[in-house]
């Protein structure tokens, strides 16, 4: 078998860390969390980036929102970074042209649901094989 797919899951909420890590782990990725973009920062730093084939990403969360994390992440790593797909409650539309912009791969809205959330995975990852 392939060597599972690293993903880091980034919300500040424990819940939404443990839903899509439950969704993740069912496609065969092997999932870290953080509670904010700091805390991701390290996280990526401390498991070398390239080890990491996504990141789900929310917009609202304490010490460092998701617009600076991608700023951050852009401005340390330029394009030379995971798939970020963004998860958030935040569908104000500059906003998400913002995100665009800074290069994400794709764009969720919460309440997270199971089926959307693996499709979309499964859209960034066509070669992913499917249990």
């Amino acid at each position: 078998m392939v060597a599972a797919k690293k993903v880091l899951v980034i919300d500040d909420s424990f819940l939404i860390r443990r839903m899509h890590k439950a969704i993740l782990e069912k496609l065969g990725f092997e999932v870290l969390e953080a509670s904010n973009g700091q805390e991701a920062l390290q996280k990526l730093t401390e498991s070398d980036i390239n080890s990491f084939s996504l990141i789900i990403l929310d917009l609202l969360m304490p010490e460092m929102p998701g617009e600076d994390f991608m700023m951050q992440l852009r401005s340390t790593y330029g394009n030379n970074t995971p798939k970020v797909l963004v998860c958030s409650s935040h569908s104000d539309i500059p906003i998400v042209k913002k995100m665009a912009e800074l290069g994400i791969n794709g764009y969720i809205l919460k309440p997270i649901d199971q089926a959307h959330v693996s499709r979309k995975v499964k859209e960034l990852f066509p070669d992913m094989e499917t249990a």
